[in-house]
């Protein structure tokens, strides 16, 4: 498929069709992850309402190797056209000692900030291919904010560049990088107006384009929770999580919390956790089942 041809600057046409891009580092509907699956939304919305779609991703699919596992090149989703690059070679200790020393509220100079971006997921061939084929696109949509294809996306076409950063007040949206790209984009996506607030308070987003959209719900499809809770053998109270297992998710914390619960105030309570990721319980803990 070629790269759908547009204007180099400027408002797109009134009465022609925007061409729009997502830079995401993940894509698909295997990937679990909230950014991934709000782009994946918007996207395909998008392109069923009659805008010409690429996403530009990586061949990866796991967010703590970034290994490559899918083919580079182009495919056809849901009428939305999906562009993978490979990802280049990372140095994954020194990406987590300084995602660690940045999690904990150290402060690092500049270069290891920059250091830390690089390191998280980089692609030399989707950065070639975005500054290469700009013009083509009326609108170039980065999400979410803490990845390298994001940090160093956005300055590469500051004109065209939308973030949707999926922003928390978290250590790392203090360090500079992030505020570059804040400062670089032409206009900014949210999902909830305290998101868009903390962005206004953090950076000043001034007069350009902002706007809440987030992303509805499609009606889920008939469940059978009893059926359910007899595949797994469950009984009694749950508290169900499902989702990414990580520490930076507080799964750790929620493990602790419900133990806690459960020895002053209800010994039958579950909790059950379902999803991908490390974090798991601790050996011996009871009250806690993990579905894998």
């Amino acid at each position: 498929m070629s790269v759908p041809t547009g204007r180099a600057g400027g408002e797109p046409r009134r009465g022609t069709r925007v061409n729009a891009a997502f830079v995401v580092p993940r894509y698909g509907p295997e990937v679990v992850g909230g950014a991934e699956t709000l782009v994946r939304g918007l996207a395909e919305h998008l392109a069923a309402d009659g805008a010409g779609v690429d996403v530009l991703t990586t061949c990866a699919r796991d967010h703590l190797s970034w290994k490559n596992v899918l083919r580079p090149g182009v495919s056809m989703e849901r009428g939305v056209a999906v562009r993978r690059f490979p990802v280049r070679a990372r140095d994954g200790r020194r990406y987590g000692w300084l995602h660690q020393r940045i999690q904990r509220g150290g402060r690092v100079p500049v270069e290891d900030e920059l250091r830390w971006a690089e390191e998280s997921v980089w692609s030399e061939e989707l950065f070639a291919h975005l500054v290469r084929h700009r013009a083509a696109y009326d609108a170039v949509c980065f999400a979410p904010y803490l990845y390298g294809t994001t940090l160093w996306g956005v300055p590469l076409v500051p004109e065209r560049a939308v973030l949707v950063p999926c922003l928390h007040d978290e250590p790392f949206a203090q360090l500079t990088v992030v505020r570059t790209a804040f400062e670089a984009a032409r206009g900014f996506i949210f999902n909830a107006p305290p998101e868009a607030a903390l962005a206004e308070k953090l950076y000043g987003l001034g007069d350009r384009p902002a706007g809440v959209v987030g992303l509805g719900f499609d009606p889920p499809p008939r469940t059978d929770p009893e059926a359910f809770r007899r595949r797994h053998g469950l009984e009694g109270p749950i508290v169900l999580y499902l989702g990414r297992k990580e520490t930076g998710k507080n799964v750790p914390l929620l493990i602790q919390y419900v133990c806690r619960y459960r020895e002053t105030h209800r010994a039958d309570v579950t909790l059950v956790l379902a999803g991908d990721g490390p974090v798991t319980a601790p050996r011996g803990a009871v009250g806690i089942r993990d579905l894998g």
